[in-house]
């Protein structure tokens, strides 16, 4: 039995990858999709990240996309530490309409610069997601059911006990990193994954491989 994965995710492996990997040959800047789960949890980490990624989306080398679910105290607390973060970005707040707009043109443009995404609606925070994860490059997640995706994953501090597993077993089959406990070892993956096309297009090519053995599709 494969991953509990949304179908149109899962059907769509072959045309997403080819564009992932299209983005990797022309040099695009590597879209990162961080999302912020139900708790709230990790600010320090997430914060870390953030000072670290802001440098390479001004040189053009990341693109980044932060669904805050439908709780903004993540957002809040970002704000308070990073200056110009917000003025510096794109928000989607309450616009899920918006948002499915603009995803519907990101396979055709280069996409730059830092996109923040809230809903209320619980339901349009969590697809919210799902729309973004199809036109991303690499999610950077805590390992929950998000560890199951098919997307090429870099795995920050689990929170749970039980998200220990889901590392694990990103890690076996290959379509992600191993868990990044600290600040430092996170911020060294993301470097050596922007740094490393060949990284990338492994994870990516993986991530299809798998798709037709079956892995996704429970």
């Amino acid at each position: 039995v494969g991953h509990y994965v949304d179908d149109e995710l899962v059907r769509n492996v072959e045309s997403d990858t080819a564009l992932r990997i299209a983005r990797s040959e022309k040099g695009e800047p590597i879209r990162f999709l961080l999302t912020v789960g139900g708790a709230g949890a990790g600010e320090k980490q997430f914060l870390a990240m953030m000072k670290h990624l802001i440098p390479d989306v001004k040189s053009k080398k990341a693109t980044l996309f932060l669904n805050f679910g439908d709780h903004l105290d993540m957002y809040r607390y970002l704000c308070k530490n990073l200056p110009d973060f917000e003025k510096e970005s794109i928000r989607f707040f309450d616009d899920y309409a918006g948002l499915e707009a603009f995803s519907k043109t990101m396979d055709a443009q280069r996409i730059e610069g830092i996109y923040l995404i809230y809903n209320k609606d619980i339901f349009e925070a969590v697809y919210s997601t799902n729309l973004l994860m199809r036109k991303s490059d690499v999610l950077i997640t805590k390992p929950s059911e998000l560890a199951y995706y098919p997307i090429p994953k870099i795995f920050m501090r689990h929170i749970g006990g039980h998200e220990v597993y889901g590392a694990i077993h990103g890690q076996e089959i290959g379509d992600s990193t191993f868990e990044c406990p600290t600040s430092e070892m996170m911020n060294e993956m993301i470097d050596r994954f922007v740094e490393d096309k060949a990284l990338r297009e492994h994870l990516m090519s993986q991530v299809l491989k798998l798709k037709n053995q079956g892995c996704y599709d429970g």
